[in-house]
C-alpha cells in the first residue's frame, strides 16, 4: 500500500491541517493535529512541531509494518 507519510495542508476555512496518508491512498489519510485560524499566528512554530511529531507517528507506523513483513 506504501509508506505511512506527514503532510500539512490547509482547510477551506484557513485552519493548517496536519494529515498522516499511507501512500497516495487518500481513505487512509487521518487528521493528526489542527491549528485553528484564528491562533495560528500566536503560535509561531507550532505546526511545524506538530508536523515533526506526526512524521515520527508515520516513522513507527512504516516500522510497525517492517515488522510484519519478517
Amino acid at each position: 500500500m506504501g509508506e505511512w507519510h506527514a503532510f500539512i495542508e490547509d482547510d477551506d476555512e484557513g485552519n493548517v491541517c496536519i494529515y498522516l496518508q499511507q501512500g497516495t491512498d487518500t481513505t487512509t489519510r487521518e487528521l493528526y493535529e489542527m491549528v485553528e485560524h484564528d491562533v495560528k499566528d500566536s503560535l509561531v512554530g507550532q505546526e511545524d512541531d506538530y508536523l515533526a511529531e506526526a512524521q515520527d507517528e508515520a516513522d513507527s507506523r512504516n516500522g510497525d509494518e517492517d515488522d510484519k513483513d519478517d
